[in-house]
């Protein structure tokens, strides 16, 4: 996107819709495994994603009445696996809300039960899941972590939790998964690829976006992109996601930009000055800073080599959206960070 131009409103982001998942696990083994299911290739929602099943509330799910998102669980089950699991098996596990950097947007009740159909998982029921896995979380952890599946950042605390053991109960791990979600829709982990944390901020950005991207990448040390937000309320909401990556040993280096919109900019120097850093980037970004003394800045020019903790970033000039803009090449993830280009 790009910045609001003079004159124009912002937009706001859309309502999200009442869903339900279900997380259905194995207590029996020392070793539990989950039920995950990967997304069609051509669903307009993360396709191609190992995800846990679920769906949008329907009229038949009886909205009006109390229990309709377990009946919504039980029937989406019912639809896309073909598994049997009443409304009364499911133990309530919290909620999420889709951050608003997504088009499509969701409040998502969570529920658990145990699994019951016996060894292996049943195919699709239908055509939203391309296949249905039965599997350790760990396996699951391992695999996104090489690269070799995409998970959405929501399901990867709970596999996290899952690979911890799933407790004595079913209602024991409802009440711990309800934790985890309640403390991810505080200060959430939203991670796509291992070491790229993103941290959604409300800007001055083009409709129909209203928020940007902050973007922390890196490994042991890592950068701080476009923290694009002037106003405190959400500078806070992304200095307690730092400090949430500071809390695993990680440790910001710098604020990098972009380039110099004010919706990548609005923050850097609040940013800067908070966590005692410098901020880099092309000198047109850097130009259009307002920094005083106490903040130093440092340009980045094309090819230039950063090493952050283990992980490799290469900086790429691509000018167009903007004669200063620069793209951030993180080599062994396999990641870019391209600002506005995409």
């Amino acid at each position: 996107m790009s910045e609001l131009p003079e004159g124009l409103l912002p937009a706001e982001p859309p309502a999200p819709r009442e869903s339900a998942l279900g997380i259905v696990v194995t207590l029996d083994s020392p070793r539990p495994r989950v039920l995950l299911g990967m997304r069609a290739r051509n669903s307009r929602f993360m396709p191609a994603y190992l995800a846990f099943p679920g769906g949008r509330l329907d009229p038949q799910d009886l909205p009006d009445q109390d229990g309709a998102l377990a009946r919504c669980v039980a029937r989406e089950f019912r639809e896309e696996i073909g598994l049997e699991l009443p409304a009364r098996s499911w133990r309530d596990a919290g909620e999420r809300i889709t951050p608003p950097m997504f088009p499509a947007r969701f409040r998502t009740r969570f529920f658990v039960a145990e699994w019951t159909a016996g060894a292996d998982a049943p195919p699709p029921a239908n055509g939203e899941n391309e296949s249905l896995h039965l599997i350790e979380p760990g396996l699951v952890l391992d695999d996104w972590e090489r690269g070799v599946c995409l998970v959405p950042p929501p399901v990867l605390p709970i596999l996290r939790l899952l690979v911890a053991g799933v407790g004595s109960s079913i209602e024991d791990l409802a009440t711990r998964v309800a934790r985890v979600n309640a403390e991810e829709e505080r200060v959430p982990r939203i991670e796509f690829n291992p070491g790229a944390w993103a941290v959604p901020l409300r800007t001055a950005t083009m409709p129909p976006a209203t928020h940007t991207n902050a973007w922390l990448v890196g490994g042991r040390r890592f950068f701080i992109v476009d923290p694009g937000a002037p106003e405190a309320h959400e500078l806070e909401r992304l200095n307690a996601v730092v400090a949430r990556r500071e809390a695993l040993g990680d440790r910001p280096v710098a604020v990098a930009l972009t380039h110099g919109h004010r919706d990548h900019i609005g923050g850097a120097v609040a940013t800067a000055r908070e966590h005692g850093l410098p901020i880099c980037g092309h000198a047109r970004a850097l130009e259009a800073l307002a920094c005083g003394s106490d903040v130093k800045t440092r340009e980045l020019v094309d090819g230039e080599r950063v090493e952050l903790g283990g992980v490799n970033l290469v900086v790429v000039a691509t000018p167009g959206h903007d004669p200063g803009h620069l793209a951030f090449h993180l080599v062994e993830p396999r990641l870019l960070v391209a600002g506005d280009l995409v």
